[in-house]
């Protein structure tokens, strides 16, 4: 049996969905042709190129344990078997027939997968796991004097990452699940695209869905900008997208629905979030992905990275009813009761200030300086509210 040596991480048959058919112009008939996606790099400056979704984005034995047998990777195999129904199951989204139950679930972890499985994905949560086996070390060199019984629990560990792939199968497709599918159907000029990276996965407040472009009628009603939820985004083809998020509003909370848009600015902010998502390189159907508006986005990138924190300090404050930014000149906190601590502070933004004393409870402050966070408390009340800048204003907070 041949060994599995090509192991793609983003798999062809999602790519498949973004070729280009149209055969080169100037290529002799006689010339076998086959259909190809255009890589474009994420810096947009360089020459697109034409390739087989075969031939790009795969790593020689990439998926691979210590354990496998060359011919039988256990994680391959797995991925291989998810892959299998994905044209089908497009074939009935694209058409907008009805979904059975287990093709939903199918999509969904589809989905999932297509997230665990990139390398930034496995980068992230292999650091994670290495902090973690880290401590874990310690603890066990300051009290038993050897790392004996680490070794045993932490056998393995550098593949931990990619065992997650199969064993946290499900966990992100349940929460999709749960929330719902919503397929959209993008009937602008501007199409979606694709990357090496392809799933976003954040957790957002709701004006950000407004900034995205998704119209308010596709989301709940009377959620206020405090509340925080998952957004997780997919082009699964130029035309079709979906989308999930407790915030989205289903018809009669059915299990997904589909809706449609002319609106170019959606495909717009989920190609950005996209492509700032991207690894390296992005996925198109054409060799510009935002076509006329190329050479404009080039420049928003640009100014996006240049972009410089805000200078000061800031108070990022979530209320029972909103979320607020206060600039602050100094703040102090007191400790004269560990579980009464007190946050005594200074600010000219007096109308942000007293629009937050009208809510009822502070749930929790993040302090920032210069853009970086540097703590933050949890439970507090306004116990005093300053009517002028050069006096202090109180936040108090009760723990017992």
């Amino acid at each position: 049996m041949s060994q599995k040596k090509k192991q793609h991480i983003v798999p062809r048959t999602y790519l498949k969905a973004f070729i280009d058919p149209v055969r080169p112009g100037g290529m002799p008939e006689h010339i076998p042709f086959e259909p190809s996606v255009w890589v474009i790099e994420k810096s947009l400056k360089s020459e697109p190129k034409r390739k087989a979704p075969d031939n790009i984005l795969w790593k020689s034995y990439f998926y691979n344990l210590d354990e496998d047998e060359d011919a039988s990777p256990v994680i391959e195999e797995f991925l291989s078997r998810i892959e299998g129904k994905y044209p089908q199951v497009l074939k009935k989204i694209s058409a907008k027939k009805a979904l059975k139950e287990e093709e939903l679930v199918y999509i969904a972890l589809f989905i999932d997968t297509l997230f665990r499985r990139t390398p930034p994905s496995l980068e992230h949560w292999q650091s994670q796991i290495n902090k973690i086996e880290e401590l874990y070390r310690q603890v066990d060199q300051t009290y038993n004097h050897s790392q004996e019984i680490s070794e045993q629990v932490w056998k393995g560990s550098h593949e931990a990452a990619k065992k997650q792939i199969i064993n946290s199968a499900g966990a992100l497709s349940s929460l999709v699940l749960k929330a719902g599918l919503f397929f959209v159907f993008n009937l602008s000029e501007l199409p979606f695209l694709s990357s090496d990276n392809p799933v976003t996965y954040q957790f957002r407040h709701i004006d950000d869905l407004y900034r995205f472009s998704i119209p308010k009628d596709w989301t709940h009603s009377n959620i206020g900008t405090n509340e925080q939820a998952f957004f997780c985004y997919c082009a699964l083809t130029p035309t079709i997208a979906l989308i999930s998020s407790p915030f989205i509003r289903l018809p009669n909370e059915a299990p997904y629905a589909w809706a449609e848009t002319n609106d170019p600015n959606f495909p717009f902010s989920m190609n950005i979030l996209t492509h700032c998502k991207a690894d390296s390189v992005l996925i198109s159907h054409q060799p510009k992905p935002y076509g006329i508006h190329q050479d404009f986005v080039i420049q928003f990138l640009e100014s996006i990275q240049n972009t410089q924190p805000p200078e000061g300090i800031q108070f990022l404050i979530y209320t029972n009813k909103a979320r607020y930014h206060l600039n602050v000149d100094m703040y102090e906190r007191l400790a004269l009761h560990p579980l009464q601590p007190e946050v005594h502070f200074w600010t000219k933004d007096l109308k942000t200030l007293h629009a937050i004393a009208q809510d009822d409870v502070i749930e929790v402050v993040h302090y920032y300086k210069n853009g970086v966070e540097t703590g933050g408390t949890r439970h507090l009340s306004l116990y005093s509210v300053s009517l002028h800048p050069d006096e202090p204003s109180v936040m108090k907070a009760n723990w017992f």
